[in-house]
């Protein structure tokens, strides 16, 4: 079965306030909202991966934002 995963950065304000560990209770708790949230508004259940401030690379040009990790499948987005 196809999953889909979500990476997202938290604010540095946020991450100070946790000490900067992504394993603090209060980053769990914002995960599992946010997954809530999207399940209850796009009826797809999504895996959340919480990042550091700036840690997901930028990009330069056109904007890769779907990154389609299935085998021998090509989607066009």
């Amino acid at each position: 079965m196809d999953g889909v995963e979500l990476h997202l950065e938290i604010e540095s304000g946020f991450y100070k306030e946790i000490e900067e560990d992504l394993t603090h209770g209060n980053v769990e708790i914002l995960r599992k909202t946010i997954q809530h949230h999207l399940k209850s508004a796009c009826l797809v259940t999504m895996d959340i991966v919480v990042n550091s401030p700036k840690s997901i690379p930028r990009s330069e040009g056109k904007a890769i934002r779907v990154i389609d990790k299935r085998k021998d499948e090509v989607i066009r987005l």
